[in-house]
């Protein structure tokens, strides 16, 4: 399906918007970049980049998640802690919360 999903952070420091699918990983959405986590979702490996705007106890979490990439032959998930080792890769989804819970 052709769809248009829309995702921003609004902060007072940067203005950023993306389309989930079309968009991808950059360096300055990465500013602030806290971590990079592994998550799998119906058997699909992804990445999970988290990072942080606002100000201390009253911050915004914001996740962006991005296929990864496996060596098909031994099944091998690739380990990535840098975010920057990720720019360039399609936003699959995105997710704005609160708090880490």
């Amino acid at each position: 399906m052709e769809f248009n999903v829309e995702f921003s952070i609004n902060s007072s420091v940067r203005d950023y918007r993306g389309l989930i699918g079309k968009s991808v990983i950059t360096s300055e959405l990465l500013a602030g970049a806290s971590k990079v986590e592994h998550v799998s979702i119906d058997r699909q490996d992804l990445y999970k980049i988290i990072t942080y705007h606002g100000r201390f106890g009253h911050f915004n979490q914001y996740s962006f998640f991005c296929y990864t990439e496996i060596n098909h032959a031994d099944d091998n998930w690739k380990h990535i802690e840098n975010p920057s080792e990720l720019i360039g890769l399609r936003i699959i989804g995105f997710r704005m919360s609160r708090n880490d819970e």
